[in-house]
Order: C-alpha cells, then sequence, then structure tokens
C-alpha cells in the first residue's frame, strides 16, 4: 500500500512528498493549528490516487501542535485517522551526550517520550555494542514502559506502528516518579459508568488541566451501551467515537498523561462516573 511522507525540513533523510514550512494559526490558549499540515493533508487527499497511509515527521518541540492539530482540526479529521505516535531518536546523539554527560532528554524530548506509543531508534547500527547498550538502557529508563523499536536488531513493518489499537489499545503506562519526568494517571472501572457523569469529567478535564494535559488516551463503557466510547485527547481537546463491542465486560481504562497533575482531583472526578 503506498504510504505518504510529509515532513519539516530535516526530517526525512529520503525526502518527502511534501514539506511543511510551520504556517500556524492560534489554536486557543492550549496550542497552535498547523495549517502547514492542514494543506499538505487535503492536497494528499485530492490525489486521483490518494495514499493509504501517510507518516507525519516532525521536530519535537512540534509534536503536540501536530498531533492536536490531527486530532482537532475537522479538514484533517474527515481525511485521515490518527494511528500511532512514534517518537524517533537519533543513537548517535544520544550516545554523545550519555559520554559526554549532557542531560539526555531536551524538554521538549521529554514531552514527545511521555506521549509516544513506540520510541524508534535509528542509526544504532553505527555505534559498538556497548554504546548501543547504553543508549537502550537511557532510553528505557526515560520512558518507561514504552516499547523501543531497533530497526538495526529488527525489522520493523507497518503493522507494529500502524492501527487504531496502537492509539487506544494497550496502556502502558504507570506513575511516573521524579520532577523531570512526565507524569501519568491510569483509570480503571469494571462496571458501566453513567454518560452524564462522564461528560462532566471530560469537562474537569477540558477546562481545569489545558496545556499541562499532554494526552488522553482510552476507552469506556457507558451503562446502557453495547458498544464502548474510544476517548482520544490532546491539551484542551478530547473525543470519543464508538468503539468495539465490548462483549459485556464493562472494563472502562483511561490513561491520562501531562505535567503537573493533579492526581487527586482526576481520580475523585473520575470515581464520580462510577457512582453516578
Amino acid at each position: 500500500a503506498p504510504i505518504a511522507v510529509v515532513a519539516e525540513p530535516s526530517c526525512a533523510e529520503d525526502g518527502a512528498h511534501l514539506g511543511l514550512r510551520s504556517r500556524t494559526i492560534a489554536a486557543g490558549p492550549s496550542g497552535e493549528t498547523r495549517l502547514d499540515l492542514v494543506d499538505a493533508l487535503r492536497a494528499l487527499g485530492a490525489r486521483r490516487s490518494p495514499p493509504d497511509a501517510v507518516v507525519v515527521a516532525v521536530t519535537a518541540r512540534r509534536i503536540l501542535d501536530t498531533v492536536q492539530t490531527v486530532l482537532e482540526e475537522p479538514v484533517v479529521r474527515r481525511a485521515c485517522m490518527l494511528d500511532a505516535v512514534v517518537a524517533a531518536v537519533g543513537a548517535p546523539r544520544f550516545s554523545t551526550r550519555i559520554a559526554t554527560g549532557a542531560p539526555l532528554l531536551g524538554d521538549d524530548e521529554r514531552v514527545a517520550m511521555g506521549i509516544a506509543d513506540c520510541v524508534a531508534v535509528a542509526h544504532s547500527e553505527r555505534l559498538t555494542p556497548d554504546s548501543r547498550a547504553g543508549v537502550l538502557a537511557g532510553i528505557a529508563e526515560a520512558a518507561p514502559h514504552t516499547p523501543i523499536l531497533v530497526p538495526a536488531l529488527a525489522p520493523v513493518t507497518a503493522d507494529r506502528i500502524l492501527g487504531l489499537d496502537a492509539w487506544v489499545g494497550l496502556h502502558r503506562y504507570s506513575r511516573f516518579e521524579g520532577p523531570a519526568t512526565p507524569q501519568a494517571v491510569t483509570l480503571r472501572a469494571h462496571v458501566p459508568l453513567g454518560p452524564r457523569a462522564v461528560d462532566e469529567w471530560s469537562d474537569v478535564l477540558r477546562d481545569e488541566l489545558g496545556s499541562d494535559l499532554w494526552r488522553l488516551q482510552g476507552r469506556v463503557v457507558l451503562r446502557g451501551e453495547r458498544r464502548a466510547i474510544d476517548c482520544i485527547g490532546m491539551r484542551s481537546f478530547a473525543n470519543g467515537s464508538s468503539g468495539r463491542d465490548h462483549g459485556g465486560a464493562p472494563i472502562s481504562t483511561v490513561t491520562i498523561v501531562g505535567r503537573d497533575l493533579p492526581a487527586d482531583r482526576i481520580v475523585s472526578a473520575f470515581r464520580s462516573t462510577v457512582t453516578d
């Protein structure tokens, strides 16, 4: 199946089908809408033979705006569905940081790691086995529970990073510790949730967390509904769509990743969806 590449300068070694030139507009207090991405995806969709999949490559500092645009912008949502967020790192650069004692991750890179479904390590074949092992250990410490893909060691096929379940499937996050790392809160319920209470809880997340909400992913089961609701969010935007039949297993799981999250408030608000 044809795959198109849309990339910022320097983010695609083999050249992108379409380039991004950082044209944006404000999208409320929490970020910017990437008009360049909207235009690129609209152009791809208008082709006589549009691609089956699109890979968007951006620098770490633009990851939040890029994902938010894909989720929130109506033109983009009609053209494509977000399958997965992949954080790509260059092994030689990380090896140099380790060797010189420099911080392994900058602030933007830490955010990208925090919201990624997986981390792809590029050019690790250029390192010695010991250096590569050090890089992988550093990444594993910086992004706990996030799968690490190393093409030099094992081929990476599209089915490993594409597909809706990459975004709303298994939850790999636990509570991160330390002031410099992202924080994550995972919520689970084993009984159907009250629909109105879920709406109110979503409003709490949007209104109180704002830009501190980096990512929300999950699947909730509402009372009286046979199909679960897939929940996808970034910053102040959250959306739900009908998912698969939950087969009578009323298990809801939602993970929230962000900065300085008020965990007690989030848990308390979520508990009201169970007792409503």
